[in-house]
């Protein structure tokens, strides 16, 4: 019940093209989600494209912060609009890795993205962030009563991004790291209106870009 029950209240205070979306069908993603969330093909595909939408919007974000074309001013505005629009507060927390460092740093999400601010003044002219539209794994759907937001649902998905750092026209560093998002779906106090934001984000795995597409052809039906 509480499944379908967040499939409606979805599919209502969002929209969207549904054609990001049906991209995930031949990878059997589609499929996953209405084994997951027992729900029709139509519902779904509504439920990826809710997901693909916020996090193809933090991404696009995070490149115009990260890049050297962007203003410090705009730099800093895209910086509120991230926390704001998409996180649960500025304290969320990201996980980073690279192929460099075995080690994961967590980074609060105002922390991340001020240092991501900074990297066009040093090795990277522009930084390119992509997220593998042919992999999103849903894991189970909580539901509980939080002690701030009220009737809350916490549910992860993961899915792997793909790293780039150019300085110039040369690619200098890329990588491949499979992100898993944990979003809560909740109504503010005082409000009716349904919010979906990201409250952490967990780096599992960072591999070179060669050995993702290995893993991604054992992974996805062709």
């Amino acid at each position: 019940m509480k499944k379908t029950f967040i499939i409606i209240v979805i599919t209502t205070i969002l929209s969207f093209q549904l054609s990001i979306c049906f991209v995930n069908a031949h990878g059997g993603v589609v499929n996953n989600v209405m084994e997951k969330l027992n729900c029709s093909r139509e519902d779904a595909i509504y439920f990826i494209g809710v997901v693909e939408t916020l996090i193809n919007k933090i991404q696009n974000n995070i490149s115009r912060i990260a890049s050297h074309n962007t203003s410090k001013r705009a730099k800093n505005l895209l910086v509120r609009q991230t926390i704001n629009n998409y996180f649960l507060s500025p304290s969320s927390w990201i996980q980073v890795t690279s192929l460099n460092r075995k080690s994961i740093k967590t980074y609060s999400i105002d922390r991340y993205l001020r240092r991501l601010s900074r990297l066009s003044n040093q090795p990277y002219t522009e930084v390119e962030l992509l997220f593998v539209k042919d992999y999103l794994a849903l894991g189970n759907i909580y539901g509980y009563e939080d002690d701030e937001y009220g009737n809350a649902y916490e549910f992860n998905v993961s899915m792997w991004q793909i790293f780039r750092g150019r300085n110039g026209d040369s690619i200098v560093y890329a990588d491949g790291t499979l992100k898993m998002f944990c979003f809560i779906f909740f109504k503010p106090q005082g409000s009716d209106a349904w919010c979906l934001r990201v409250k952490n984000v967990t780096a599992r795995e960072t591999v070179e870009l060669s050995e993702l597409e290995k893993q991604l052809d054992r992974i996805i039906i062709r």
